[in-house]
């Protein structure tokens, strides 16, 4: 009735057509020959739809089609011409194959507490019930603020060989060309068994005074101070060092050395006598010894020997002076030698 044809209006659902121009919807029954409801799979731009099939109460719009607003468009963008957009990794909004606001799949990794699918929708690398999880030091995964698998950066410092982007990324503390190289001591690190920069520990190099040390070894001087660092060298401090040839005695710096301590020239004795020794010169007195009145003999007198040796008249003190130019020059028992301290006629 009033509706139809060439000239009236278009029907409503329900009403006898002969044809889909005859109803409002677009589409006339072919059996019943009355006008049907739009619907979303009808072929037909009708409803509320913004296209053929979509937007409106259909489901939303691919790229390229009629839009009214950006819930018609599957990109959720309707330009300013009314077209549905492409969707892309910039656009504010969670289209595509976004998990979240253009981050995941091949938008890139999503921001911990953001959803995801898997692993590589997430900057961490780790996606746990969807979600994407904070990184951890354990996680086997390359992430955060990590210069390799699990270390470098907040977590444990690498091994040799991995990645890195400054020294303390490293336990050697050296990181060269982005890679923790094994320590040297020549490195100008401070790494390996090292207590300073290169010297200490296994380095054959020796720390100097104000250096670092653990143990005396570790210093020029031999002596590693209460504080960790080395001290310099002196005639106190109970071992062998600087020029001293025995423990804080002999050289040019320290008191003159007493009998077997260890010498190398007169001038570093209280006796004046360096000599003797099976395994090295030592200081020495010069004495004479009798052991039958008319054999007598010259030799060293070194700590150990008891005085009772000397006052039972086996030994006898003597300057060296008197001995080597007095009695006992003058014996072929005991003739002087080279290493005797000593000029000779």
């Amino acid at each position: 009735m009033d509706c139809g044809g060439r000239e009236c209006g278009a029907c409503a659902d329900g009403e006898v057509c002969s044809q889909a121009t005859d109803c409002i919807s677009g589409v006339c029954d072919a059996a019943s020959k009355t006008c049907a409801s739009a619907a979303c799979d009808d072929r037909k731009l009708n409803g509320d739809e913004t296209d053929v099939d979509c937007g409106g109460s259909c489901a939303p719009c691919p790229p390229s089609k009629r839009c009214e607003t950006g819930t018609d468009c599957v990109s959720s963008i309707c330009d300013a011409t009314k077209i549905c957009t492409t969707p892309n990794c910039t656009d504010t909004f969670k289209n595509g194959d976004e998990t979240g606001v253009d981050c995941g799949a091949r938008c890139g990794g999503c921001a911990d507490g953001v959803a995801c699918l898997v692993s590589t929708d997430c900057q961490s690398l780790v996606c746990t019930g969807m979600v994407c999880q904070q990184g951890q030091c354990s996680d086997g995964q390359k992430n955060g603020t990590e210069t390799d698998v699990d270390c470098g950066s907040n977590c444990n410092r690498c091994a040799d060989n991995k990645t890195c982007v400054a020294d303390t990324d490293c336990l050697s503390n050296s990181c060269r060309n982005n890679r923790c190289a094994a320590p040297t001591c020549n490195d100008g690190k401070r790494n390996g068994s090292e207590s300073d920069i290169d010297c200490g520990g296994s380095c054959a190099n020796k720390c100097d005074t104000s250096q670092q040390c653990n143990f005396g070894a570790d210093c020029v001087s031999n002596v590693c101070g209460n504080n960790g660092l080395c001290r310099a060298a002196t005639c106190q401090d109970g071992v062998i060092n600087g020029d001293e040839t025995d423990v804080d005695c002999g050289g040019q710096s320290c008191p003159k050395c007493q009998l077997a301590d260890t010498c190398s020239g007169n001038l570093d004795c209280v006796s004046n006598i360096c000599g003797g020794g099976a395994a090295g010169p030592i200081c020495a007195e010069c004495v004479e010894n009798r052991t039958q009145p008319t054999v007598r003999t010259c030799g060293y007198k070194q700590r150990g020997q008891v005085q009772q040796q000397c006052l039972g008249g086996f030994w006898t003190d003597q300057s060296c002076i008197n001995v080597w130019y007095g009695s006992c020059k003058e014996l072929q028992q005991d003739q002087p030698t080279s290493l005797d301290g000593h000029l000779h006629a």
